[in-house]
């Protein structure tokens, strides 16, 4: 990576086909996981996935390794799980996380932590701090996205991020939906660009691979039946 670097960070959200165009123009472009939105030979140079022992085989999304030939693989778990995933697949980086034992268990955007007396000094003078509670909760279980900004952010490499897909629009979930606060106040390398709508995940679509897969079902099925027949009337 060159000294300046702009790099395209693409959560697993909604995606608008302008959205789309402008991904396909970055050199670098990191994607998450099981990769919702992604489209067959859409660009990814750098596939993060998150070690987690509620996913198949303890890593979330390596099953869609294939849809990506050629990209980068980057683990973002405990020690042990990484250590883990490397006995298994080819990884070519890492991010080290704590492992829940702690509240201070993955800390992200350290610069913006302040004692909570400060934060509310900040706030009334009108400098937008974050409240400290939401500053607790980022901390202990940040998703794989601010993670992920957090160590592009603190790349003296890297330049300037655009972030696609991400509104943190997140029900019923562990992580805290005020990750959106904590990014626009301390993610200082960070250009987000709004999702086309509100939906957290993408909406659901066909692309060509999907309507090949559902046209040989379906064909298949046909076969069935009509063997079937054939027997039943032998």
């Amino acid at each position: 990576m060159d000294i300046g670097a702009v790099v395209a960070v693409v959560g697993n959200g909604p995606l608008s086909d302008e959205d789309r165009r402008s991904i396909s123009r970055f050199e670098i472009v990191y994607r998450f996981n099981d990769l919702k939105n992604h489209k067959h030979r859409e660009k990814c140079t750098h596939h993060a996935i998150r070690c987690s022992p509620s996913c198949p085989d303890g890593l979330c999304g390596s099953q869609s390794r294939a849809a990506i030939p050629g990209s980068q693989t980057i683990l973002i778990g405990t020690r042990e799980e990484v250590d883990a995933g490397k006995e298994w697949m080819r990884v070519d980086g890492e991010i080290v996380i704590g492992d829940d034992t702690s509240v201070n268990a993955h800390p992200v955007f350290d610069s913006l932590v302040a004692p909570p007396e400060d934060l509310t000094d900040m706030a009334s003078r009108g400098e937008g701090a974050v409240p400290s509670s939401v500053l607790v909760k980022i901390r202990r279980f940040p998703t794989s996205g601010a993670i992920l900004l957090d160590m592009l952010n603190s790349d003296d490499r890297v330049g300037e991020i655009h972030v696609f897909g991400m509104n943190w629009n997140m029900f019923d979930s562990v992580h805290s939906t005020s990750e959106s606060q904590m990014i626009d106040a301390a993610c200082r390398k960070c250009v987000v660009h709004p999702t086309p709508s509100s939906r957290y995940l993408p909406a659901p679509c066909l692309d060509a691979r999907n309507v090949v897969d559902a046209a040989s079902l379906v064909l298949w099925v046909i076969a069935c039946v009509l063997v079937f027949d054939t027997f039943c009337r032998v």
